[in-house]
């Protein structure tokens, strides 16, 4: 219960973050603020006993499963500004989630891998066939 907790309150701050980076000018102060609990927080997931054996699974998903949420946030919370929130949007906001929780920055092909990879692991299925196999014989991941 622990991690969904913490998960939760990451969640929130990374949100914020993001709305104030992206669409807030002037709001530096609100970022360093709201960047400094995004990191006590992921410490905190960090040393969780319950990660332990999962860490490359967490390690490798997880900032996905975030922006993947944040974006879903802006689209269902924001429902007058959806014109923003495009594919290019999608791919921005994962970038900038991957590059604070990690600090590593994300070509586009490991976005492609990480989408179609999460899409399996959480039972979401392939994206489409047709989409899957062109992926696959380009030399791109769909597992």
């Amino acid at each position: 219960m622990r991690a969904a907790y913490l998960s939760c309150h990451l969640f929130v701050y990374t949100y914020w973050f993001v709305h104030c980076k992206f669409f807030q000018p002037d709001s530096e102060g609100e970022q360093h603020y709201l960047l400094q609990h995004v990191a006590a927080i992921y410490v905190k997931m960090l040393s969780l006993r319950s990660l332990e054996s999962h860490k490359d699974f967490f390690f490798k998903y997880y900032p996905f499963v975030i922006a993947n949420a944040i974006h879903g946030g802006f689209y269902y919370l924001c429902p007058g500004s959806r014109h923003l929130y495009t594919p290019a949007f999608k791919r921005i906001l994962y970038k900038e989630v991957v590059q604070m929780l990690t600090g590593a920055v994300v070509s586009p092909s490991s976005q492609i891998q990480a989408s179609y990879a999460a899409r399996e692991n959480t039972g979401g299925g392939a994206v489409g066939g047709a989409r899957e196999e062109g992926a696959r014989g380009r030399g791109g991941a769909a597992a």
